[in-house]
């Protein structure tokens, strides 16, 4: 398949718009439930139930078993998030917030990090 782009004219130029593309959201096909384009993940709150705030996604990692949702917080702190049905409690991405279960170790602190050492 051939693709020409108005105003590219050769393979450089074609070659600078790598990852810069984008359609409009209207031109792309409905997903089955459960499923979710990276562009409608990007940018949501990710929050435990617990009320934990894990911060945004700022990128979407495809990975053959499931997407990887990455979160990072005020401080910089990232957090992985699976994108598995038993983890995801919420995903609303009109509201641009996912609920996700805490998960000791993934998405909440682990018991022994959470009991304070005597000082």
């Amino acid at each position: 398949m051939i693709v020409r782009f108005a105003g590219v004219d050769d393979r450089t130029q074609a070659e600078s718009l790598r990852g810069e593309v984008a359609v409009p959201e209207s031109w792309l096909p409905p997903l089955p439930d459960g499923e979710w384009w990276p562009s409608q993940i990007e940018g949501c709150e990710v929050i435990t139930e617990s009320g934990r705030l894990l911060g945004r996604v700022g990128e979407v990692v495809a990975n053959p078993a499931n997407d990887l949702w990455v979160a990072k917080d005020e401080h910089g702190a990232e957090t992985i998030v699976p994108a598995l049905n038993d983890l995801l409690v919420t995903v609303d991405t009109t509201a641009k917030r996912i609920v996700v279960r805490d998960v000791p170790g993934l998405t909440a602190p682990d018991a022994d990090d959470a009991v304070a050492e005597p000082g």
